[in-house]
């Protein structure tokens, strides 16, 4: 009897281990210089370089009037 609520243990713990809806994404920040530097824009910029992350965030800065820089959070696809 023992043996088999080991054996049922380790199958437990293996499945959650194995299972896909329990692995973490993973995260990734890139930026970019943007002539045009707007929220959607960026959006759209970071899908168009990674398409195959999800977008998490994009934001704007700005540094001396001049350089403009879209700020990316990209993500893993679950």
């Amino acid at each position: 009897m023992e043996g088999r609520r080991t054996a049922l243990c380790f199958l437990v713990v293996l499945a959650l281990l194995a299972s896909p809806t329990l692995a973490e994404r993973k995260c990734y920040k890139e930026r970019f210089y943007s002539m045009i530097c707007m929220k959607w824009h960026c959006a759209m910029e970071c899908v168009n370089q990674s398409p195959d992350l999800v977008l998490k965030s994009a934001h704007c800065t700005t540094k001396h009037v001049i350089m403009r820089y879209c700020n990316c959070e990209m993500c893993t696809k679950e």
